[in-house]
């Protein structure tokens, strides 16, 4: 299959355009795209492109994404077979996997079990619900858990608007989490002068620089700007920097790594190469988009 079948696959919701850019998609959540008619998706993607800086001559780590809402949001049939796939499909590249939760308590509990079955240590990306909930679901991952990290700006996303209680968490209130589990703890979101302003406090094992893949209300510049604004400030005040959104080639990686970027965390590319190939669609990905060549 190729990404023209996409569409079929998703049932309309995904293009399959030759560049996953946000433009087709604009504005449809549920669904592939960003909030304020796409804007933030599309900068994440260009500022890749836009942003002056020489490539480092390295790749940084690569990680599966946190995803979930494969039935609200990718448009499949199943929500619970796409997290196995998805979970295959990162091991066989020799990536890092990372899952997250959403509502109802299927994607957690979907993205906890394809991480047992295929013997992964995940990093887990849970929504800023109240604190005691909040524990409740870091406990429940923490078997199979890497880092345990919370999606400070997940609190105004619209995909669960009135769905669910969240909160916009402090930094008093990170602390107690951090404190409050045993794993490395992150946080991701980081896009402005507030949230990394959290860091200096909280001092998390790593942070994300990140807007939701252009789905959460932020900055109007794309992550590779963000990255290059705080990535100083924010290896200062946390173990190591992640940063996602928008990388869709290997100089795009090697950007982000000479930026200051450890981890780079690959979201849509990796879904429609699962979708279409399955377990080989994330090491195709990165063969044929990513330009790796080491498998």
């Amino acid at each position: 299959m190729e990404k023209q079948d996409l569409y079929r696959l998703t049932n309309g919701l995904c293009r399959g355009c030759p560049v996953c850019d946000g433009l087709l998609c604009a504005g449809e959540l549920p669904g592939w795209g960003g909030i304020d008619g796409g804007s933030r998706f599309a900068a994440n993607v260009r500022s890749w492109n836009e942003i002056a800086v020489k490539p480092a001559a390295e790749f940084p780590a690569v990680a599966f994404a946190p995803v979930t809402g494969a039935v609200q949001n990718l448009g499949l049939s199943e929500e619970a077979p796409f997290y196995f796939a998805a979970a295959e499909s990162a091991k066989a590249a020799g990536i890092g996997f990372c899952i997250g939760d959403g509502f109802p308590d299927i994607k957690l509990e979907s993205g906890i079990a394809a991480a047992e079955r295929f013997e992964l240590k995940a990093d887990v990306f849970i929504k800023p619900y109240p604190d005691r909930q909040w524990l409740e679901r870091a406990e429940r991952a923490a078997s199979i858990a890497g880092f345990i990290g919370i999606d400070i700006d997940s609190w105004q996303i619209a995909t669960m608007a009135g769905q669910t209680v969240m909160e916009r968490k402090t930094a008093a209130q990170l602390k107690t989490l951090k404190k409050s589990i045993k794993s490395p703890f992150v946080i991701k979101g980081i896009c402005d002068r507030e949230t990394a302003a959290l860091l200096e406090e909280v001092r998390p094992d790593a942070a994300v620089i990140s807007n939701h893949g252009g789905r959460v209300a932020s900055p109007p510049e794309g992550t590779a700007f963000l990255l290059q604004r705080f990535a100083s400030a924010v290896r200062k005040q946390s173990g190591a920097v992640w940063v996602d959104g928008g990388l869709r080639t290997g100089v795009h990686l090697k950007k982000a790594a000479a930026l200051g970027a450890e981890r780079v965390l690959i979201g849509r590319p990796f879904i429609q190469a699962v979708i279409i190939n399955g377990r080989d669609g994330v090491r195709t990905a990165l063969q044929t988009d990513y330009g790796f060549s080491n498998f």
